[in-house]
């Protein structure tokens, strides 16, 4: 726990930008979470917070290091049904209507072979460059500063194809991608605001956060815990913003609030589960 505190009193990171400000973070710190926090704090965006957190999470997931992304949501949804990207094992092909875009590598839920049985087995197929890949920029009206597009693979190569992908990546991805951001969003928050409750508050939430990031992020005590962390900040948030952030946050916490009911649903499931 020194480790976390010893980074919330860093010097905040000079530079703008999500990929700048991540990439400068991992730099100087060796744990991904960590890197992720200092990033946030002082952070002007909620996209650079956001963008953090993201990678973090990433990281952890996938074992490597580097700027990534998954991606796994088409026309029809993300649910496994609906994945219709093919992988042969050397190559991807389809089309994802909705990713994070201006990384080096990118993790591609695809389908290896027809369904049998009604069983599609899905597998992650990692695409380190242009080739064989055209993208359409998405304006979304929101994270303004992270660029997302719609992504399509013409037997782009692929040198990397991982099995079972979504018990193994996806799903696990989820809770892991809500503390990764959630972590560097507070960081973000509690660099800006001078409030000594608020900070107390916020301080607390990364040290629950911290505590969780070990964890199985499947695990039923692990998705209930992170859902108390998660009550405890969103009532933080109503405390006053200070800086460059509070234009951001008007437009952008709403991030905090998606797939509130997949969310609702794993802990439900969890809670059944104790």
């Amino acid at each position: 726990m020194d480790a976390l505190f010893a980074t919330l009193d860093a010097p905040t990171l000079p530079m703008r930008g999500p990929r700048a400000r991540w990439e400068a973070a991992r730099a100087v710190e060796p744990h991904p979470l960590l890197a992720a926090v200092r990033a946030g704090r002082g952070a002007h965006t909620v996209g650079e917070a956001f963008f953090a957190g993201y990678q973090a999470a990433l990281e952890r997931l996938t074992g490597v290091r580097a700027v990534q992304a998954l991606l796994v949501t088409e026309a029809g949804g993300n649910h496994p049904r609906e994945i219709h990207t093919t992988s042969d094992g050397r190559s991807v092909t389809g089309t994802k209507a909705f990713a994070l875009d201006e990384v080096d590598v990118g993790w591609v839920l695809a389908r290896a072979g027809e369904p049998v049985a009604g069983r599609v087995d899905l597998v992650l197929a990692r695409v380190d460059g242009d080739s064989g890949v055209a993208r359409e920029r998405l304006e979304v009206g929101w994270l303004v500063d992270v660029p997302h597009s719609r992504i399509r693979f013409d037997a782009a190569p692929a040198s990397e194809v991982r099995p079972d992908a979504w018990a193994r990546y996806v799903r696990p991805f989820r809770g892991l991608e809500d503390l990764g951001v959630l972590a560097a969003v507070s960081a973000a928050r509690l660099g800006a605001t001078a409030d000594p409750e608020a900070q107390e508050g916020w301080m607390a939430v990364l040290v629950g956060l911290f505590a969780l990031w070990p964890c199985d992020p499947d695990a039923a005590s692990t998705i209930r815990a992170l859902a108390g962390i998660r009550a405890h900040a969103m009532a933080n948030s109503v405390h006053p913003i200070d800086g460059p952030l509070a234009g951001s946050w008007e437009r952008d916490s709403r991030l905090l609030t998606i797939a509130a009911r997949a969310r609702e649903v794993r802990l439900d499931r969890a809670r059944s589960r104790a």
